[in-house]
């Protein structure tokens, strides 16, 4: 199937992609934290940006109860200045230990997903692809958002 060969592809890039790797204390809960401050930081920087993962899974059709990591994807320009990424994620960078893991954007077409209050998601195919990558309770995700997406689809 097309989506099974795009998530395997995608699969492998992403598994070859440089990342950065950050910490930061969570006030409560994740994704509150990505809502009321990075995504407002990251809106204002007027780069190029999109959550994928868990939390984007959470925020398109909720499956996962619990977010501890916040998946982003920025663009070159940003992803080529750590510490300015650093100071609008409220983070600093570390080696292991993380609780943010940024890529660069793989494409452009990758932020063109919903934006679901006021956060910025990478489009559904992406997310998918990034869940099932990931592997355990994040391709049960994947799986739950793929069946959500085919019941859409065929409405």
């Amino acid at each position: 199937m097309l989506l099974d060969s795009y998530a395997n592809a995608a699969a492998d890039r992403r598994s070859k992609q440089n990342m950065l790797r950050f910490h930061r204390i969570w006030i409560g809960d994740p994704m509150e934290t990505l809502r009321t401050e990075m995504a407002p930081a990251l809106l204002k920087s007027n780069c190029d940006w999109a959550t994928t993962g868990a939390g984007a899974s959470l925020l398109m059709v909720p499956y996962l109860t619990e977010v501890t990591r916040i998946d982003l994807y920025v663009d070159a320009e940003l992803m080529s200045n750590p510490t300015r990424l650093s100071s609008l994620l409220g983070a600093r960078i570390v080696e292991h230990g993380q609780v943010i893991e940024v890529r660069e954007l793989p494409t452009v077409m990758s932020v063109n997903g919903p934006v679901v209050e006021g956060i910025q998601v990478a489009l559904p195919i992406r997310v998918y692809a990034d869940l099932l990558a990931a592997g355990g309770r994040w391709a049960e995700a994947a799986q739950h958002l793929r069946e959500d997406l085919g019941d859409r689809t065929q409405a």
